[in-house]
């Protein structure tokens, strides 16, 4: 129990002591009353909403910097121009790099050893 905050053992404290119920389901059963009472951390992996809205997200950028790119190359060869003169600009080069980064991170497997880990 060392590993949490105090400020949440300090809530724990006022909630069991501002209701006797709480208080008495505590004494009876504390595993289940405790669960009630301060509720299950969620792991961020655990959240399919959130994580799929990310990996979309990302996975657009790229997309979309990718279609600028194809753009900007067929005008410049429709045009007659030379492609060499008109490079894609650095901040859409280090957003794609940098979403094409974020998205392995988020789809590389977690090690069985980093699963449950509380530690940063």
């Amino acid at each position: 129990m060392s590993g949490y905050p105090a400020r949440q053992i300090d809530d724990l404290i006022n909630r069991l002591s501002a209701n006797e119920e709480e208080l008495e389901r505590f004494r009876k059963d504390p595993i289940p009353a405790l669960v009630a009472l301060v509720g299950r951390e969620r792991h961020p992996h655990s959240d399919m909403f959130i994580y799929r809205l990310v990996v979309i997200a990302l996975g657009i950028v790229i997309l979309c910097v990718v279609g600028v790119e194809i753009f900007v190359h067929v005008d410049s060869v429709i045009a007659g121009r030379d492609t060499s003169k008109y490079p894609l600009p650095e901040f859409l080069i280090a957003a794609c790099s940098t979403s094409i980064g974020a998205l392995a991170g988020l789809l590389a497997p977690i090690g069985p050893n980093r699963a449950n880990s509380k530690e940063i």
